[in-house]
């Protein structure tokens, strides 16, 4: 009897603690913008093509990306919150990690709306509130998708908005992955894979330095 007890009460403990942990917040908070797929016009079925901006191929977008770092985290034992740019609704989703990063596709050198969007609405609100300080005890990444060498508009975009919100600090990390349509297939993927484990690495090395 008192081994079942005891039993007992070792079960309620560690399913307390495992809802414990699913309640915590996530160590890293990821927030991607993976611009639109590529489809002809008569396939959206438009009169006005230039309401559809910054195309991105199915093969190669950010998704594949944020794929690859979820994975590379996971692996590492990090625990973190993917959310599409669109679905972050509040100012507090960027401060509620220690660790957050930005992805997005950029396109004639400008870094996708949602992420522009996301920059704007929240770190400014931030800044409005006299609140913009508090971005400043997160360890902020930046990445860049993009055709050629255009890759750095993501983290420039994001550094220009943390500037003009006074946050101090500089990134943490900057990165950006290619889609050259010159390049063996292989070669690209090669490189998002390098990229990404870079980031999570980095990442992992941020984390472990925190007291």
């Amino acid at each position: 009897m008192i081994r079942i007890v005891i039993l007992s009460l070792v079960l309620l403990a560690s399913l307390t603690a495992a809802e414990k942990a699913s309640k915590a917040p996530p160590t890293v908070t990821v927030i991607y913008s993976t611009g639109l797929p590529v489809e002809s016009m008569h396939q959206k079925g438009v009169a006005d093509p230039d309401a559809y901006t910054c195309p991105t191929p199915k093969e190669s977008s950010v998704a594949t990306i944020v794929d690859a770092l979820r994975t590379d985290l996971r692996q590492r034992g990090i625990t973190a919150s993917f959310l599409p740019a669109a679905a972050v609704t509040s100012a507090t989703q960027l401060i509620q990690s220690p660790v957050l990063v930005f992805m997005g596709s950029c396109h004639f050198g400008n870094a996708d709306w949602g992420i522009k969007k996301v920059l704007d609405e929240r770190v400014g609100s931030l800044a409005y509130a006299g609140q913009a300080d508090r971005l400043a005890k997160v360890a902020i990444f930046a990445l860049g998708h993009a055709e050629a060498n255009q890759g750095g508009a993501v983290p420039g975009q994001v550094q220009r908005t943390l500037a003009a919100a006074k946050v101090p600090g500089k990134l943490a990390g900057t990165y950006t992955t290619r889609d050259d349509t010159d390049q063996a297939n292989s070669d690209v993927r090669g490189q998002r894979q390098e990229t990404t484990a870079r980031l999570a690495a980095d990442i992992a090395a941020r984390l472990s330095a925190k007291p």
